[in-house]
Formats: C-alpha cells, structure tokens, sequence
C-alpha cells in the first residue's frame, strides 16, 4: 500500500513538476548541484560534473523537492506516515543519483563521506 500510495505521489509530483517548479525550487536545485559538483571538483578536477549530468541532477534535485513538498501537503497522512514517504523519495533520488554518476564519482563521494 505504501508503495502505491509512493508511486502515486511522484508521479503526481512529476506530472506537475513543470508547473510547480517555481524560481526558488530552481535555485535551490542548482545550489545542490553546484555542491556535489564542487565537492567532487575538490577530490580531482577529472570527476567533475558534466554539463549532461548537471543537467539530469538538477532535474533530479527538482523532482525529490516536489515529492517531498507533495508529501508535506498530504493531510491524511500521520507524521511518521510523512516522514516514510521522504524516506522513500530519498531512497528513489539517490538510487537514480547513482545511476547518473560515474562508478569513480560514486567510489570518491563515498569515501569523501568516510
């Protein structure tokens, strides 16, 4: 049910996604992208974010915004309702983050993080 209730929510959050993507979700979005590309700039000039990968992130940051705006706007959902269904987001954002990024981006994040 949970899943339903999730792939029900994105898509929801991506058919509106143009219409609710605001100037401030935008900014927001490109600052995301603008970190994980500094930082992994920081690690080695060559793992540097590609215009195409900056692209599909920010359209990924948008999408993971709206979603977990969707959700804080349901009000039949309990709070720890809520916060499984930003956990799911979450969880679908970084799964889909990982297939955009290279395996010596992931590898460099991962033991940036350590």
């Amino acid at each position: 049910m949970k899943k339903i209730i999730f792939v029900l929510l994105i898509s929801i959050a991506t058919a509106f996604s143009a219409q609710a993507q605001s100037k401030k979700v935008k900014e927001k979005a490109q600052e995301k992208v603008e970190e994980l590309n500094e930082q992994l700039s920081s690690i080695s000039a060559d793992l540097a974010l590609t215009e195409v990968q900056q692209k599909k992130i920010l359209d990924l940051e948008i999408e993971k915004i709206v979603g977990q705006r969707s959700v804080n706007k349901e009000d039949d959902l309990k709070d720890d309702e809520k916060k499984e269904q930003k956990k799911e987001v979450r969880k679908e954002y970084r799964k889909s983050l990982n297939k955009i990024l290279t395996k010596e981006q992931r590898k460099a994040l991962k033991n940036n993080k350590d």
